[in-house]
Order: C-alpha cells, then structure tokens, then sequence
C-alpha cells in the first residue's frame, strides 16, 4: 500500500517564506509601476501662511511635449475665520500654486473651494487690416472650482490633463470633469508655492508631478500610500503664530509712524 510522505516541519517553513516573499515580491513591483515616473517636488510640510513663499526651479519640473501632466498634492486646510490671520481680502483668492504655464491652484475661503487655473490658447481674429490678414494668437484662463473641501483633514488633491480634458480628483474620487475650450498652454517655467500676505493659510504635506497622465489605480495607490503619513508639529503652527504677531505689530508701528509723519506735513507745509 503505498503511503504519502507528510512535509517536514521545515518543508512548511519554506513553502510559507516562498509565499510570503511572492506576495511582497508582487506589492513591491505594483510600487514600483506607480511611482517610478513622478517626481517628488515637496516631501516635507509647507506652512503656506504669513509671508510664506517658495521656489521650485524649472529644472526639477519635467517637461510636458505631448499636452499630459498629472499633479498630486496633499493639502490641509484649517477652519480660519473672516477674522483670522489672513492679510489680504478674504474672498479673494489665495496661492496655493503658481505656474504660469499651468496649472495654477488657488484656495477661496470665503466659498471654501479650490480652483483650478488652466491657461488655455485663444485663437481671436485682430483688428482688420489692409496689410495684415494673419490670426493673432493669445491666451486666457479657463477655471475650474472645486467645493466643500474638508476642513483640519488631510486632503489628496490630484489634477490630471490629457490634452483639453481636465480630471480633477479628490480623495481618490472624481470630483469634475471638464473639456478646455482649446488645447493648454504648458512652460517649463518654475513653480511658486504660496504668495506673500496672499497664502491660503493651509499646509502643503506633499507636492508630486508627472508628465504624463495617471489611472485611478495609480490615484488609489498614492493615496492609501501616504494618507497616514503627515503630522503637523507643535512648533510649526507656534512659529506661525509668532511670525503673525510680528508683521501685526511692524505693520502696526508703519501705521504709527506714517500717521505721524502726515500729521507734521499737515502742520507744517513746505
């Protein structure tokens, strides 16, 4: 009669460190297809508040040659009121990103949106000429907005291009979609996050960029990757505050000392 041979002990241990190493071997290669192609442009939080600003040069922006481009950020936004410490008018809009061959994304408080700024090709006919029938090419901003972003949470915002076709994604899901009235207008111009006494007053966590176009696999990937991976330090908001008291109290002391100047030319014009 013959009989089956049961596996060792040690047989066993090598069949389940084979599967568990396939299995990490399989996790490790989706990593690798999802972020081989983005460049990582922040990877620290940003406070954008105050007089906050900063530069992200040309050079480390990949080009864009076929009109595709995905850009990932994570974004926390506190609940400021009207009264809070913003330094310009409260409905207007706040830089979060600057690029002037687009995107651009700005922060609304007032409606509690996001927008996204588009520079797209505007083909206009000019002024009529005897000598000149050639059409003049110019540009204009196509605006996306996004509402009801969540407040003192952690927000994936990803904006993804393909040509005129605009996918805007938060949290991993489709939020719009919209179809650009012509082709955008890309640069390889440098990226400027924030803007003094103009910022949102929210922190930027992480900033990715891509040339090309991301699936929402991709989208899903990233954002399981790194949802639990931003804590804002004590000390970042008590630097914040400390640096809001300071420009209070110099643009407090400018006031001062031009109220006073006006007042002795008013008493003594010469």
């Amino acid at each position: 009669m013959n009989t089956i041979k049961k596996p060792t002990m040690s047989q066993d241990i090598f069949i389940i460190l084979f599967f568990v190493m396939g299995f990490f071997l399989i996790i490790g290669f989706f990593y690798y297809n999802t972020t081989k192609d983005y460049k990582t442009l922040i990877d620290e939080i940003q406070p954008l508040f105050n007089n906050y600003e900063k530069k992200i040069p040309s050079e480390m922006i990949p080009l864009t040659p076929k009109l595709k481009m995905s850009m990932v950020m994570w974004l926390y936004i506190d609940n400021n009121s009207e009264n809070s410490q913003w330094f310009s008018n409260f409905t207007g809009d706040k830089y979060i990103i600057d690029k002037k061959g687009g995107p651009s994304i700005m922060y609304q408080p007032y409606n509690n949106s996001i927008k996204v700024l588009v520079k797209i090709k505007d083909l206009r006919q000019p002024i009529p000429k005897e000598e000149s029938k050639n059409i003049e090419l110019m540009e204009k901003t196509q605006e996306i907005e996004i509402s009801d972003i969540k407040f003192q949470h952690w927000n994936q915002l990803v904006v993804v291009i393909d040509n005129r076709y605009v996918d805007t994604y938060l949290n991993a899901t489709l939020v719009k979609s919209v179809l650009l009235d012509n082709v955008p207008i890309f640069n390889s111009g440098e990226i400027i996050l924030g803007k003094p006494k103009h910022n949102p007053n929210c922190f930027l966590g992480k900033l990715e960029y891509k040339a090309d176009t991301i699936p929402l696999s991709e989208i899903n990937a990233l954002y399981f990757r790194d949802k639990d991976s931003f804590t804002i330090d004590g000390e970042i908001r008590q630097n914040i505050n400390l640096e809001t008291m300071k420009i209070r109290k110099d643009e407090y002391i400018k006031k001062i000392i031009e109220d006073e100047i006006n007042k002795n030319n008013m008493n003594d014009p010469l």
